[in-house]
């Protein structure tokens, strides 16, 4: 990536975050003590936030690379998604507030990766750590219908991996038993996956910086 294509780039990612920060401000603002007290939302976007602005600063003093600033954005996106949907009885305006960031975000990413030569790695249009059901279910396939246990190493499940290519897939009952729970499978580690983003986002904000307005963009 050119230097110009680097600029526009984070020209860009600087005004996702001044609007998201100017929206913030206003929703939290409206809030009472009480209702900021028992909203984990409304923390979770404040912390998110002032992420992306400490990684946009170390990317503008050559700290990091645009690739690690473009998987910030992601991260802090699926730290989003989890926390909202496990926003059941939140605030209202501070639900509309994260989709709307959320929204900014993936416009952002997706412009970034437009063109000919994509802005975004590779590796960052799916994390690794989630899995496909439909990668699972070909690894199914070609392991001689289960049987060798490839789809079991792919969701991580190395020690069933191991026994279904030791015993021909539990002599071919796991194999049977995978082709119709592999979908549930990938379902429950994605979700396991998504909540491990919540308790790393949970943990880190004991050792966030007290939030105050200094500590972002003017």
């Amino acid at each position: 990536m050119n230097r110009s294509d680097q600029l526009e780039l984070i020209y860009i990612a600087q005004n996702v975050f001044l609007k998201a920060h100017e929206k913030y401000e206003e929703v939290a603002k409206d809030l009472t003590e009480e209702e900021k007290e028992q909203s984990n939302l409304i923390d979770s976007i404040h912390d998110s936030l002032q992420n992306l602005n400490r990684k946009i600063k170390a990317h503008l003093n050559g700290k990091i690379d645009i690739n690690k600033l473009l998987d910030e954005f992601y991260f802090e996106k699926g730290i989003l998604e989890g926390e909202l949907d496990l926003a059941r009885e939140d605030n209202p305006r501070v639900k509309r507030l994260t989709k709307r960031i959320l929204v900014s975000i993936e416009e952002f990413l997706e412009k970034a990766g437009t063109g000919k030569k994509s802005l975004i790695p590779k590796r960052l249009k799916e994390p690794s750590q989630f899995k496909s059901k439909k990668i699972a279910y070909l690894l199914w396939l070609i392991g001689f219908f289960g049987t060798l246990g490839f789809q079991r190493f792919y969701l991580e499940k190395y020690g069933t991996g191991l026994g279904w290519f030791a015993t021909g897939g539990v002599f071919g009952l796991g194999a049977f038993y995978d082709l119709f729970t592999l979908g549930k499978q990938v379902k429950e580690h994605n979700s396991i996956v998504e909540m491990k983003f919540h308790e790393l986002r949970q943990s880190d904000k004991k050792h966030q910086i007290s939030g105050r307005t200094e500590d972002f963009y003017p």
